[in-house]
């Protein structure tokens, strides 16, 4: 059922809900769309009430040209939890998705009954600066539709693509918005906003208990990131897929779902 969520401060979050059992929320990565999850929700919606949403300024959201953080994009998650009804739940953040997973854990840890963190990272490096440095030179120097491209080529690893010609000609050739100005600047308040994330020091202190997940050949976020966080977060456990790329809920969603499934399923 789709819905919306107006916000304090204004504008709106689109969001959707499925099934039925214990709340869970699916957060998305830089992209911010619900619609990143669509190959796993069937799936989930049998053992739990599945929420995923459009992050404000993507999707059916609202478009706003505001500076945008992550601490602020934690604050519309709990927003969206409270008008779900949902004092706790379970949670799902993946790459910028998972930045804000760590972000309210650490502020709002009452939130959380368990989460995992896939794809993410808790303090950039120099390899992810340097990625986000240049992505940023391309959406301004070149364009929207060069940036995008590069996304496409760098979130799809290339054994997926060889296999999936079709989808990947689809992205790759996807429509730009009618706003390109707006578009641009909505993109870069958001590359900032994930280059300005850093709870490396604020892990010790997560008691949620925590499935860090990521593949092997993943080009944005390399797997030593999530090596950290495992290490990092007390109790964490750590799954490492063979292959999948940074999309890797996307490319392996059998295998994703068979390590993250059963965590998420525990204490039921």
């Amino acid at each position: 059922m789709s819905r919306n969520l107006r916000l304090p401060q204004g504008g709106k979050i689109a969001y959707e809900v499925e099934g039925q059992g214990p709340v869970l929320v699916l957060v998305s990565g830089l992209g911010g769309r619900g619609s990143f999850w669509s190959g796993l929700v069937e799936e989930l919606r049998q053992h739990f009430t599945t929420v995923t949403y459009d992050h404000l300024g993507t999707g059916r959201s609202s478009r706003v040209d505001q500076p945008f953080s992550i601490a602020g994009m934690t604050r519309d998650l709990v927003c969206l939890l409270d008008e779900i009804g949902a004092s706790t739940a379970r949670l799902v953040g993946h790459s910028t998705g998972g930045a804000i997973l760590q972000e309210l854990a650490s502020t709002r840890p009452e939130r959380i009954d368990r989460m995992v963190l896939s794809a993410t990272w808790a303090r950039s490096c120099l390899y992810f600066r340097s990625l986000f440095d240049r992505r940023l030179a391309a959406l301004h120097q070149i364009g929207l539709d060069e940036y995008r491209r590069q996304g496409v080529m760098l979130q799809y690893p290339p054994y997926w693509i060889i296999a999936h010609p079709e989808q990947f000609e689809t992205e790759m050739e996807a429509p730009l918005p009618s706003n390109v100005e707006l578009e641009t600047a909505i993109i870069t308040g958001r590359i900032k906003a994930v280059l300005g994330h850093d709870r490396l020091e604020s892990l010790p202190a997560i008691k949620a208990p925590t499935l860090v997940i990521t593949a092997a050949d993943d080009m944005i976020v390399p797997a030593y990131h999530s090596d950290t966080l495992a290490r990092e977060i007390p109790g964490a456990r750590l799954e490492v897929l063979p292959r999948g790329g940074h999309f890797v809920p996307r490319t392996e969603p059998r295998d994703y779902l068979a390590r993250v499934l059963p965590f998420l399923l525990e204490e039921i």
